[in-house]
């Protein structure tokens, strides 16, 4: 599994996200690594993203109205973010700015 590195301050609001994601058996942080990755084949890049989009949901959580969307809405924010990678990354590509993988 892939932890999260966070400030100690925020530490504790993902443990409160993580119990309750797991509490009610929506969805596990690996799932979305496992999606990331085989979308980036990146091991680096994914376990990045897959950090930023769980800080994401957690940011956004209030947003959310229906919990029982819970599940699609994080897979929404997992392809949205990678879609935003790879477009970065063909910007960087046009500018020369990026490292041969």
């Amino acid at each position: 599994m892939h932890r999260l590195h966070l400030a100690p301050h925020a530490a504790l609001h993902v443990i409160r996200l993580r119990s309750f994601l797991w509490a009610q058996n929506l969805i596990r942080q690996d799932e979305i690594f496992r999606l990331v990755f085989f979308r980036t084949r990146s091991m680096i890049d994914s376990e990045d993203l897959t950090q930023d989009i769980f800080m994401s949901a957690f940011r956004y959580l209030s947003q959310l109205k229906d919990s029982d969307r819970f599940r699609p809405w994080l897979y929404r924010i997992a392809l949205n973010r990678v879609h935003d990678f790879h477009r970065k990354n063909k910007f960087l590509a046009y500018l020369g700015m990026t490292e041969s993988r």
